[in-house]
């Protein structure tokens, strides 16, 4: 984890590490360390941190497919506020092509996956994705968690 200083926000902590299912506890801990220096409650601390797990875990099995590549986090607090970006370079998509799950049904007719997006969008306040030719980004925000 290394630091660099902002002068619109706090310090930003960042992590980079390879796509891969086995790293997910690394991206938990790493979450929990930047929470509990910002004195994020647990609820919310919860809630980022599922939020995050499911982008991560999209990314490892859609951006990259199983293909060898790494997530880059970076995350801050601005005015109180949260801020997370996943960075990689993977597929792309459009997220607004993800429809949102049956959560009516009886468990064995629902169709499985699609939760991902529906858990960060129910998790966090703001979720904005950004393709380029360079890489993609996902910077989510969780607003007035943090001191």
């Amino acid at each position: 984890m290394s630091t660099d200083s902002s002068p619109a926000a706090s310090a930003v902590h960042e992590l980079i590490l390879p796509a891969e299912a086995a790293w997910l506890a690394t991206v938990a801990d790493f979450l929990c360390s930047c929470c509990a220096g910002w004195q994020i409650d647990e609820d919310a601390q919860f809630e980022i941190q599922l939020a995050v797990d499911e982008a991560a875990t999209n990314v490892i099995t859609h951006a990259y497919a199983g293909q060898p590549g790494r997530i880059h986090l970076r995350c801050w607090v601005a005015d109180g506020d949260f801020h997370i970006e996943l960075i990689d370079q993977g597929r792309t998509f459009d997220p607004e092509t993800v429809p949102p799950p049956d959560l009516t049904g009886p468990l064995d007719t629902r169709r499985e996956g699609g939760l991902g997006m529906h858990f960060m969008r129910q998790m966090m306040d703001e979720i904005d994705f950004v393709f380029s030719p360079t890489g993609n980004r996902l910077h989510m925000i969780k607003r007035g968690v943090a001191s």
